[in-house]
């Protein structure tokens, strides 16, 4: 991940009013932009791949990625605009932040003017929800059931985010970033519709468009120029694919060990104790983007998968 204090890609990156994308493969006009993705993981990014044709994904798109979990190099092949979006760490970096969202508030329409008419389709939340404004949105799926667990009765993030509404904190924020800064997951009366990836129920769905389709119904359904074009985006292929067809058992790491929740040694432990278990000839181990333990010193006959692809399990 990209963890520099730079909330936004270099300026060449738009130049005489087109987006390019890093890798030099795609670029966008400003005028040719008909919809504007913002997202933070690959979940909805995958997701709005999807839903529409590669002609509108590659080349009447401007993407604004956050670096909290999307890797650079997946925006780099797109015409997208890349964000550190990762939380700040201490007070420098806080009022830093406060600095950046707004200059990005003050600034986003003479810099991004096709914002002001494009279809945005975003998650509504965070740093890039300035992008956002007051304008009408469609919101996109972070996860499976998300929606449905946040908005539970009683629920610790609903309890927290109504406290934050009526704070004094919330409010001002509410001021310098406008109401998306507290009125987010769609709660508010900006967002019109929901692109969901499974049957979901919410408090918040209540007089707006729902629409419901799978990620592996869309992908069966995409033609086999979408599917490649999607494939490129995520920097894998059918031969990949298939190599994790071949291994039953999954397992999906996180940075314990860099970001300070286990020592390497009680880490390794807890490793062995748990593979062996299972049959190694069936295990694939899938690397979290941030996680650089050397799980092949361990475990040198379990292939290891480290392709930054969404896996909807």
């Amino acid at each position: 991940m990209d963890h520099s204090n730079t909330s936004i890609d270099s300026p060449q990156n738009m130049n005489k009013n087109i987006v390019k994308s890093k890798d030099g493969n795609l670029s966008v006009e400003f005028g040719q932009i008909q919809n504007v993705c913002i997202c933070y993981s690959l979940y909805p990014l995958l997701q709005y791949l999807l839903l529409f044709d590669e002609e509108i994904t590659l080349h009447h798109t401007c993407y604004f990625l956050g670096s909290d979990g999307i890797h650079k190099s997946i925006s780099d092949r797109l015409p997208a605009f890349y964000f550190n979006t990762n939380r700040a760490k201490n007070h420098k970096e806080k009022i830093l932040r406060i600095i950046q969202k707004t200059s990005l508030r003050i600034s986003k329409h003479w810099r991004f003017p096709f914002l002001k008419t494009a279809t945005i389709y975003a998650q509504d939340f965070g740093f890039l929800s300035i992008l956002i404004g007051k304008r009408n949105y469609a919101m996109l799926s972070e996860a499976s059931c998300h929606l449905t667990r946040v908005f539970a009765t009683n629920s610790p993030w609903l309890q927290n985010q109504t406290k934050r509404i009526n704070s004094i904190k919330g409010k001002i924020e509410n001021i310098m970033y406008g109401k998306l800064s507290t009125h987010i997951h769609g709660g508010n009366n900006q967002c019109k519709s929901f692109y969901l990836t499974e049957e979901n129920f919410a408090p918040v769905f209540a007089n707006k468009q729902i629409y419901v389709a799978s990620l592996p119904t869309m992908w069966n359904s995409s033609s086999l120029n979408k599917q490649q074009a999607i494939l490129s985006v995520f920097g894998t292929n059918n031969k990949e694919l298939l190599q994790l067809n071949e291994r039953p058992i999954w397992f999906f790491t996180q940075a314990l060990v860099k970001e300070g929740f286990y020592k390497e040694c009680d880490y390794e432990k807890l490793l062995k104790n748990l593979f062996k278990n299972y049959d190694s000839t069936k295990i694939l181990i899938k690397t979290h983007p941030r996680d650089d333990f050397d799980y092949n010193k361990i475990f040198p006959d379990i292939p290891i998968f480290s392709n930054l692809l969404e896996c909807n399990c």
